[in-house]
């Protein structure tokens, strides 16, 4: 995904692609698992780091995050009879260079026993 974003020009505390000054944002994206067309199941590898760049170029796409109600809005609150009281997103591994140290410094974490929950009930229900 390689659309800019920016301040939104009539909303100034959300990010979109409507904006006064927009700065390059790209996003690399790869669809893991789809349940029906409910969900998916994508990772997301962001190439810039803009501020809710992966929120906001997903949902330009129509396809928001489950749970995000900023960028999303109520629909993506329930998938299935399932509620989604929190936004879905998860970084499985972080990296940067170390400004002290000057190493690269890369962290990993699983996905949270809550998230793994939805993930396990779409796949049952819907994969």
């Amino acid at each position: 995904i390689n659309v800019a974003i920016g301040r939104d020009a009539i909303d100034g505390k959300t990010v979109s692609t409507n904006s006064t000054k927009p700065q390059p944002a790209i996003t690399e994206f790869r669809v893991v698992q789809r349940f029906r067309d409910l969900a998916s199941h994508i990772v997301l590898n962001p190439r810039t780091g803009r501020t809710h760049q992966l929120r906001v170029h997903v949902a330009s796409l129509g396809c928001p995050i489950l749970g995000d109600q900023i960028y999303g809005g109520q629909k993506v609150c329930r998938v299935g009879g399932m509620e989604i009281p929190r936004i879905l997103l998860h970084a499985h591994t972080l990296g940067f260079q170390h400004p002290v140290l000057h190493t690269f410094q890369e962290y990993t974490a699983e996905c949270p026993s809550d998230m793994q929950v939805v993930y396990q009930t779409l796949q049952n229900e819907y994969g």
